[in-house]
């Protein structure tokens, strides 16, 4: 597909621009300054041939959305006007244009994944990590672009955007929940995954004031223990969603009387270690706000019927016998 914009003298008053493809490439024009007033440029599509050359020229440009297979445009750090980043081939990117991302201060949402093909260096997590602490005004950062088992250098990032409202690190794990979450006190929404839960770690997104909707990943669940909720933890969050890998994650977290107290919508991970009605959390009577309760059937073994059973079992001491769902 072959997108034709030689009559950008017609179309110099154009402010939103897409152009999407199910399938094949997209061919664009290798200049596009012309179009001096585009405020949105939007390509959907797997890859495209060439993203114009002077694209970094549009300084009115606010929103811009890459193809799936393309990195960050050449010079992006001049592109200070940016609100909206996607960019989803990172491992694309050269290093002085993921240290540029650290000259875009307006931006508000950023989303940064990598290809299958196309992993990152070192060099270009750590200088994406340094870009991150200085974009103040971010609101929404998606982030799934990590190196393989090299997880240690977000987790001490020193300055972090403060007005964060929407964080997704589901695709960045963790060894542990990084402290620097707990200053976040606008966060809304929180996708993280991390290798073991830990007490002081849910300690601290317990104490986030503003966060409703937390989505936690657990690589390793730990045997001996659960991890209590303490009493007073997470006075706003209304959805919980908890899954594991590989191991069952119905047995990593238990609740204290108070609790979570308005959280109505609970998600549980089973797998094949999953030790039926003898594995439901702890203290889930507890929680008392609950509606319902949906479990994500990942195991091999263990067939819906009898996950559904069991869970219904346990919601029925709950003092509002939430329903149960199973997906």
């Amino acid at each position: 597909m072959v997108v034709d914009l030689t009559a950008a003298g017609q179309l110099f008053q154009l402010r939103y621009l897409k152009v999407s493809a199910a399938s094949g490439s997209i061919e664009l024009p290798t200049e596009i300054h012309g179009l001096v007033h585009l405020e949105t440029i939007d390509i959907d599509c797997r890859t495209a041939q060439n993203i114009p050359s002077d694209i970094v020229m549009l300084h009115r440009l606010s929103h811009l959305i890459l193809p799936r297979d393309t990195g960050l445009p050449n010079g992006i750090g001049n592109m200070k006007s940016l609100r909206t980043l996607r960019c989803y081939c990172m491992g694309k990117s050269s290093l002085d244009d993921i240290e540029g991302l650290g000259e875009l201060t307006n931006l508000r949402e950023l989303t940064l994944t990598k290809s299958y093909k196309f992993d990152m260096v070192k060099a270009g997590v750590e200088a994406l990590v340094s870009s991150i602490g200085k974009l103040c005004n971010l609101k929404f950062l998606y982030l799934a672009c990590n190196l393989q088992h090299y997880v240690d250098l977000l987790d001490s990032i020193s300055d972090p955007p403060l007005r964060m409202e929407n964080l997704r690190l589901g695709g960045w794990p963790f060894y542990k929940v990084p402290k620097w979450i707990g200053d976040l006190h606008c966060l809304h929404r929180l996708s993280l995954c991390v290798e073991r839960l830990q007490t002081d770690g849910v300690h601290v997104l317990g104490q986030l004031p503003s966060l409703v909707y937390l989505s936690l990943k657990v690589l390793c669940i730990p045997q001996d223990s659960a991890v209590i909720i303490c009493t007073g933890s997470f006075p706003v969050l209304e959805c919980l969603a908890l899954r594991s890998r590989d191991d069952d994650a119905t047995a990593c977290m238990g609740f204290e009387a108070g609790a979570m107290p308005k959280l109505r919508r609970l998600v549980l991970g089973v797998h094949d270690r999953w030790g039926g009605g003898s594995a439901m959390p702890v203290g889930m009577v507890h929680l008392l706000s609950l509606e319902q309760i949906h479990v994500d059937n990942m195991s091999s073994i263990h067939d819906d019927r009898d996950a559904e059973s069991a869970f219904r079992n346990a919601a029925q001491v709950h003092p509002r016998c939430p329903p149960v769902t199973i997906y």
